[in-house]
């Protein structure tokens, strides 16, 4: 006949074996691993299982506790603050060299609007003489004709305009991006961007 072992207390005295002596009446469940033991085991079972891991959470709850009274963006807020900063000197670096490339732009393009205007200025010079009346200072006012007249008039006219855009150059930019969104271009969009600066007028023509 088999033994029931239904009252026996259910404490391990180590990890393979009950306490099959333990005969005590007053028995308790534990309410964590729901072991039966009897009352005396019980207080040693919560000394020995149930309190370690209390104090591991306690523990626990300390280093959480301390988390949240340090807790802050101030790490979020900072790195934030480096990557606009890398993105500003990004970006000033390269507005630094398309400033320096258009300077060259237009170093070079002054030289050649310098050579066009000493030739704007040598073939006026020549077209003003070749009408005589600055080549020939001692012709006589009764001896023009009005048609001169009418034709110096004509050619300051266009000597001066041509003077007066000499003197109010702008210069133009020509895009040669291929870049055909009408969004807005973020900086890397920009880099890709190119264009070419030149001195714009109508060229003087002489009749």
């Amino acid at each position: 006949m088999s033994i029931d072992r239904s009252n026996d207390c259910r404490h391990y005295r180590n990890e393979k074996e009950c306490m099959r002596n333990c005969n005590r009446t007053a028995y308790g469940r534990c309410p964590a691993c729901q072991r039966k033991v009897c009352l005396q085991h019980l207080s040693e079972h919560h000394r020995i299982e149930i309190e370690p891991h209390f104090d591991i959470l306690i523990d626990r709850a300390n280093q959480i506790r301390a988390k949240l009274e340090t807790m802050s963006i101030d790490g979020t807020k900072q790195r934030a603050q480096q990557f606009v900063e890398a993105w500003k000197n990004r970006t000033i670096a390269s507005i630094e060299r398309a400033v320096a490339d258009k300077m060259i732009e237009i170093d070079g393009a002054c030289a050649e609007l310098t050579v066009e205007m000493s030739q704007f200025k040598l073939d006026s010079l020549a077209k003003l003489k070749s009408d005589m009346l600055l080549a020939s200072p001692h012709v006589h006012r009764e001896y023009v004709h009005p048609d001169e007249l009418s034709r110096l008039e004509q050619l300051l006219t266009i000597i001066n305009s041509h003077i007066d855009r000499y003197s109010k150059h702008e210069l133009l930019e020509y895009s040669t991006t291929t870049t055909t969104t009408t969004s807005s271009t973020t900086p890397q969009q920009d880099d890709n961007r190119s264009s070419t600066l030149c001195f714009y007028h109508e060229q003087l023509e002489y009749n």
